[in-house]
Formats: C-alpha cells, structure tokens, sequence
C-alpha cells in the first residue's frame, strides 16, 4: 500500500511539472515580441509620428481591435497637423497592443494603415515607468534635428 501511495505521489508531482513547464513555454509563445530596431529605425518605418494624449477607447470586438482617439499636440514626422486624431491597435497587450490608459500621453509611430503598437515604437511619456530609457533615446534622436522627424509639409 505505502509503494502505491508514493507512486501516485510521484506521478502527480511528475504531472504537475510537466503542466507547468508546458503552459510556461505556451505562455511566451503567446507573448508579443518585437524586433529590436532604433529609435531611428522605428522613425523610418512609421508614416507618422506624434505626441499625443489619450482621451477615449472604445473597443472594436469584430476586428479584434481598440479604436482610440489622441489630442496631438506635436508632430514629428507625417502630414498631419495638431488636433483630434483616432488610430487603433490589437485588443491585447499579448498581441503587441498598445496598453489603453486614459488620460495618458504617448509618442506613436503610426503605421500606413493608422494602426500602432508596441512594436511600431509607440511608448507612453511617463517618466518612472519602463518606457523611460526610450522616452529619453527618442529626444535624443530628435534634437540631432534629424531630418526624418521634421513635420512633411
């Protein structure tokens, strides 16, 4: 009996490891993962990029997306001017999604089709917080006045 006993033990332990080192490896396969580009690299490929806050969400559950709607307030590069403007991105952060916090101030590298992420190089402009490193790299690129980030005209 006690031979039993240690042997379902051991298989349950056996069991619970393998689950949890399965679902560790399906978890960063689901995670978002982004190609390690520049600042400059993220400026190049973006059509717009701009300073804005983030005055409302809403959630576009058929596309799988978040439509949300910024007050520009400085642009970098791109044919826009400040005001209103909406872009979207995934649901889920897990998908690279841009995180919705309102009333939060982001810099976003906006794509052609009006879309960011977190891979596109959009980042919040909060100092504390882990885009901070970033925040500073893209001032840096931008007082080099290089001429990528000046507004197209």
């Amino acid at each position: 009996m006690c031979g039993d006993g240690m042997r379902s033990m051991a298989l349950l332990t056996i069991r619970s490891t393998f689950f949890a080192l399965l679902l560790a490896a399906a978890s960063d396969l689901l995670a978002c993962s982004c190609p390690s580009w520049t600042i400059q690299e993220n400026i190049d490929a973006a059509q717009v990029v701009v300073r804005a806050r983030l005055t409302e969400a809403r959630l576009l559950p058929r596309l799988y997306k978040v439509e949300m709607t910024f007050a520009v307030s400085q642009v970098f590069k791109g044919d826009v001017r400040p005001g209103v403007m909406k872009v979207r991105t995934a649901e889920s952060e897990a998908v690279c999604g841009v995180a919705v916090v309102v009333p939060r101030e982001y810099v976003l590298f906006i794509d052609r089709n009006g879309e960011v992420s977190w891979c596109s190089g959009t980042f919040r402009l909060t100092k504390g917080d882990r885009f901070e490193p970033r925040l500073q790299e893209f001032l840096r690129v931008v007082k080099k006045g290089n001429p990528s980030t000046a507004p197209h005209r």
